[in-house]
């Protein structure tokens, strides 16, 4: 439930009017739970809401400053095509209002520049299918991510799954719209599977897989900026939320792509990443069904709360809701895996037949697509554009 300071929330419906009439003759805003954004020919100004959550508080003007503070603080470095500065809300003694003026702060805004909101990867998988190129960029950008953000204890994250599962429950009993039977099956198996799995997430903790991670990588947070996919918006609020296994991270840029239908582009960024990253990620595999299934219900239960904040599309919210929790039901229990070899001469066409096959391959996201001459240079630790010694073909490599 969100609570809020009367007088806070009363200067800030001031400031909110104040702004929704700014000198561009046309002003959009857009609300989310915790923000207020508002859209002004090339600036947006992004405004957190004098509200309290279990899981963020920015009751106070000093809190909320600190927020717009951390949020251009862990933003910035993926994006700074897009987060500028925090910026004052000033009053004057006439009581008028300005912004970055010489009166007293009010209110404080993260200045950004206004990106063309077509150009995020959620509107582009909704339209068309997905350049190879971009998704690869897009797979590339989520590793060199996780490669540089620093390591996290795995214990907190480990102990908080069980919380994020029956969370999603709560409001899906509440608002009666699935099956209650579907429901409590789907709690139950995801319990389960966490249980069959704490072994193999303490372990990828122990080597350094649970990092300070984005946090929210669903396809509307990743947006291409001249033709190059940049990251943003990634939780700020609390960093026990955000530091968590990179594979869960990355689920959900996966698990979207597959609520949009778009398979192909599924596979192709997951198996990208793997290329990328450690090949210990392979024995984390076990763990995505949960963990797409997890960031499918977050997604279902947060349309579900935007139902009640939204009159007018409550029928098109509703049909999002439903395909992610269809997806969450349908990926937490996954058909046994599969293996196909494909076989032949150099250059008859092996690597683009597997990865033409790839995304039809149960298991969903597909299968991961392993080819014997990247493996082996990945195993002598040296790039895919890199030449190999004779000493590496030699029958004891082989």
């Amino acid at each position: 439930m969100a609570l809020s300071n009367p007088p806070e929330s009363d200067m800030q419906e001031r400031v909110f009017a104040f702004l929704a009439n700014g000198a561009h003759p046309e002003v959009r805003r857009i609300d989310t739970h915790g923000a207020s954004v508002f859209l002004e020919g090339r600036r947006a100004l992004k405004i957190k809401r004098a509200v309290r959550f279990p899981f963020l508080d920015y009751s106070t003007l000093e809190k909320r400053k600190a927020a717009c503070e951390e949020e251009i603080r862990i933003n910035r470095p993926t994006a700074p095509q897009i987060y500028h500065r925090v910026v004052a809300v000033t009053q004057n003694e006439d009581g008028s209002f300005e912004i970055d003026g010489s009166g007293t702060p009010v209110e404080y805004a993260i200045e950004m520049r206004r990106f063309d909101e077509r150009q995020t990867f959620d509107y582009l998988a909704a339209a068309r299918p997905i350049d190879p190129v971009l998704v690869d960029a897009a797979a590339e950008a989520i590793a060199a991510y996780h490669t540089s953000a620093p390591i996290a204890a795995a214990e907190p994250w480990i102990v908080s799954i069980p919380g994020i599962i029956k969370g999603n429950t709560k409001p899906f009993r509440e608002a009666a719209c699935f099956p209650a039977e579907q429901i409590d099956n789907l709690e139950r198996t995801s319990l389960a599977a966490l249980t069959r799995l704490r072994s193999l997430l303490q372990q990828r903790g122990a080597h350094g897989f649970v990092r300070r991670c984005h946090g929210d990588l669903h396809l509307a947070n990743i947006v291409l900026i001249d033709r190059q996919p940049v990251l943003f918006d990634a939780i700020e609020f609390d960093p026990l939320i955000a530091s968590t296994d990179v594979l869960y991270d990355l689920a959900f840029t996966i698990m979207d792509f597959l609520k949009f239908g778009r398979p192909a582009e599924a596979n192709a960024l997951f198996n990208r990443y793997l290329l990328l990253t450690p090949l210990e990620n392979l024995d984390g595999l076990a763990a995505l069904p949960l963990f797409m299934s997890m960031r499918a219900a977050i997604r279902a239960h947060v349309m579900l709360a935007r139902i009640k904040r939204n009159s007018r599309d409550q029928s098109e919210i509703m049909q999002s809701a439903s395909a992610y929790f269809d997806l969450a039901r349908s990926v937490i229990d996954p058909p046994p895996p599969a293996l196909v070899a494909i076989g032949g001469l150099s250059g008859t066409g092996k690597s683009l037949a597997a990865r033409a096959l790839a995304p039809a391959v149960l298991p969903r996201p597909g299968a991961v697509v392993l080819r014997t001459d990247v493996l082996r240079k990945q195993l002598f630790r040296i790039k895919e554009t890199d030449r190999l010694p004779e000493s590496a073909y030699t029958a004891g490599v082989n």
